[in-house]
């Protein structure tokens, strides 16, 4: 044992708690803790930011907070760690309940990406270190500068303590260094993480390195540096290692840099630091709760006893990163059912790839809203079951009044007692069904959504998703052929998409609506979708459940042409077309109902990103939104470019038509998603984006591109002005009509 146990908490190294996620890193040295992430935890959700700080702070001999461990729960399975495990079973004795967060952190610090190119594996983030860090900016609080590299932003973080994302020309410096030219001439970011260094970093190097010499080794000084300089002689001729080894060489023939000595302090504090892991008595987690005892419960034995834990948990996580909401009631339901990971782990797609649609506290909630669907009670035949609250899950898991809702529920789920195979269950089957309707197929020419476009709408739009649920269901109920469920999709994808993207903040009721009217009862069929959308595209009771929808031809004559020979071009915008332009008699008409789709339309990225579905499938086909630790909004390995650069309209005082053109810079008629590092600088110019990406960037010829290539100094040149108000007018026109014509929204009006 490397430590022993005194009273309820334990001494650990940071060495101990990288070993639970990789046993290597234990070096032959069995922890007298061993502790592994139980189900009902959340999945790791913590920024670059806060990683780096951690490790500014053992570096620094701060207290970075206790552990919390309990005896291993029988009736919780486990979840992996971020970076492997490796230990058997029967040598781990205890669950983590609080410090996951801390633990990944921990272990990011010993991989080793040069190791892992000898491999040929690759992680999904590293953490490196400058051992030369520049000035540090004003307001930062770091004393050593670590870089996380993530799949996402291989190039690393800016140098603030919040580790921004690094502007366009960074990302192109990046790329310019180590990245992969393909067959179109241009730099992408490197296929592994292996392969690329932090970019705001003057003399980086890996901090595994560090940590290997100085704690896996017990090296020091002298013999510290004389270890790290091996590692970067055996990859010679890279940049970053060789000015490294020249660093370090300097500083071995007596030339002491401070920076080193400071470096090789904050490695004594690391190695040296003990973190307490305290464990709650095992006879509290066993005692029965009130609301136990006041249940009408079956026998239970200490094994099946959860809610205290559960208790506990909530908590814990009252503090830190708080649990809320959905993630609150999802650590519940994963507490009462530990099984349901491993449904949602058994989740493929077509290609039977591990796949999820959405998170999976959103998935939890909405499986169990989807198993409780026509369960025979009344009010299941007029409106969706709601959100199970906490007070629901707990009466579904123990009241013995609960017990065909509970089996309903391990049903749908596939975690019935002894059921090994999930792919047969009701959830698994709905979600492939729902795949091959919204998901783009991979064709030219296919009306799919890019699965961020899917994602985006079962997190955001959680009814329109259930009503989804509940069709899928609907077709091996009704014992449907695959012509026929095929038959649906066009008109699935129109009235999802439409209830999603237009949808107004009644729009949980209008759904109720539709299901009762139409998905209820009638047998499935196109046609039974001709009109879907008549009678919520009117206000019921003054209750607006879905914007009015429009026609391509009705959007055009509502948004007229800017004319360069209008004296009043100055003037032109879109409330003055809709509102300000119109008969006294239908101002407030047209503000009430032509005004929101108008507003809701030129913003809706949405509607981009399915234009733009082809390439977003082919370019970004490892984006998955659903990922809360890599895939952030902040971490998408894409931006919306603005086509004629906002830049081009900053601070032109005095400039008499910027107003009427900022009306249009911000539309979707003005922008394109693309890849971070083929995004233009914001003093480029339209003309900088080439032919051959006309297709891709939604952008109909060279005529149309050079409509947007007004410079700073034409702004005030009508025919300029209206040429480039007139492009993305006609580009934004066009991007709806794409979405109203490929899913025939017509049939649904």
């Amino acid at each position: 044992m490397t430590n022993e146990k005194r009273e309820n908490f334990y001494p650990l190294s940071v060495q101990d708690i990288a070993s639970w996620q990789d046993k290597r890193t234990a070096a032959g040295k069995v922890p007298c803790v061993i502790a592994e992430i139980p189900s009902l935890q959340r999945g790791a959700i913590w920024n670059a930011g806060q990683v780096e700080l951690l490790w500014d702070s053992i570096m620094r001999g701060f207290p970075i907070g206790a552990f919390v461990i309990c005896k291993k729960l029988e009736s919780q399975t486990k979840q992996f760690g971020n970076n492997g495990s490796g230990w058997l079973s029967n040598e781990v004795k205890f669950h983590l309940l609080d410090g996951q967060q801390r633990c990944n952190a921990i272990s990011l610090g010993f991989l080793n990406p040069c190791a892992d190119e000898i491999d040929r594996k690759d992680r999904r983030a590293y953490l490196w270190i400058d051992l030369q860090p520049e000035m540090l900016p004003s307001g930062s609080t770091r004393q050593f500068l670590f870089r996380v590299l993530t799949t996402a932003h291989p190039w690393g973080y800016k140098t603030n303590d919040n580790a921004d994302p690094l502007g366009v020309e960074k990302i192109h410096d990046a790329l310019e260094k180590y990245g992969e030219e393909n067959e179109d001439g241009r730099r992408l970011r490197p296929k592994f993480l292996f392969k690329a260094w932090p970019q705001e970093s003057k003399i980086p190097i890996p901090f595994s390195w560090l940590i290997r010499a100085a704690i896996l080794n017990s090296l020091n000084e002298k013999h510290l540096w004389e270890d790290v300089l091996r590692e970067c002689e055996d990859i010679k001729g890279r940049t970053w290692a060789d000015k490294a080894a020249e660093l370090i060489r300097a500083h071995l023939n007596n030339a002491k840099n401070e920076k080193l000595v400071l470096i090789e302090k904050g490695l004594g504090y690391a190695k040296s630091i003990s973190v307490v892991a305290l464990e709650v008595p095992p006879e509290i987690l066993t005692e029965v709760s009130i609301q136990e005892r006041n249940a009408n419960t079956e026998e239970q034995g200490a094994d099946d006893r959860i809610s205290i834990v559960e208790h506990l948990f909530q908590r814990l996580n009252s503090g830190g990163t708080e649990l809320r909401g959905e993630e609150l009631a999802f650590s519940m339901i994963k507490a009462y059912w530990p099984r349901i990971e491993e449904s949602f782990g058994a989740i493929k797609d077509k290609n039977e790839s591990p796949q999820q649609p959405m998170s999976g506290s959103s998935l939890a909630m909405l499986s169990a809203r989807a198993a409780l669907i026509g369960d025979g009670k009344k009010e299941r035949q007029t409106k969706l079951p709601a959100p199970l609250s906490i007070s629901r899950i707990r009466s579904v898991s123990y009241d013995a009044k609960a017990k065909a809702e509970k089996d309903l529920l391990e049903q749908y789920l596939g975690i019935n007692i002894g059921r090994i195979d999930f792919s047969s269950s009701d959830l698994h089957l709905n979600l492939l069904q729902i795949d091959q309707w919204l998901l783009h197929n991979g064709e030219e020419g296919d009306f799919g959504l890019p699965p961020v476009l899917r994602t985006s709408l079962a997190q955001n739009a959680p009814d329109v998703f259930l009503l989804l649920l509940h069709i899928a269901q609907k077709t091996r109920n009704e014992k449907l052929g695959a012509e026929q469920i095929s038959a649906l999709r066009k008109r699935l994808l129109g009235l999802s998409t439409a209830l999603y993207w237009f949808g107004g903040k009644h729009r949980a009721d209008t759904i109720d609506g539709i299901y009762s009217k139409t998905f209820s009862s009638d047998k499935l069929t196109p046609e039974i979708f001709n009109s879907a959308l008549r009678y919520i595209n009117e206000p019921q009771n003054n209750r607006r459940g879905i914007l009015k929808i429009l026609t391509p031809s009705a959007l055009e004559e509502l948004i007229s042409k800017p004319n360069s020979m209008d004296e009043n071009l100055k003037d032109w915008s879109f409330w003055g077309e809709i509102v300000n332009k119109s008969q006294p008699e239908q101002k407030q008409n047209r503000a009430n109902h032509e005004w929101p789709i108008i507003d809701r339309i030129k913003k809706s990225k949405d509607l981009l990103l399915f234009a733009q579905r082809e390439f977003m499938c082919s370019r970004f086909k490892e984006y998955d939104p659903s990922r809360a630790d890599t895939w952030k909004e902040s971490n998408r390995p894409w931006d919306f470019d603005h086509i004629l650069p906002s830049a081009t309209l900053h601070d032109k005082r005095g400039k008499i038509l910027k107003i009427a053109c900022d009306e249009w810079v911000n539309t979707i008629g003005n922008f394109r998603a693309w890849p971070l590092e083929e995004n233009r600088s914001k003093s480029d110019r339209t003309d900088s984006i080439e032919q051959k990406d006309f297709k891709n960037s939604f952008i109909h010829d060279q005529a149309e591109c050079e409509a947007f290539s007004m410079s700073k100094i034409e702004i005030d040149i009508p025919e300029k002005a209206a040429a480039f108000m007139n492009a993305a007018r006609t580009r934004m026109i066009r991007i709806y009509s794409d979405w109203f014509d490929s899913l025939e929204i017509g049939e649904l009006l």
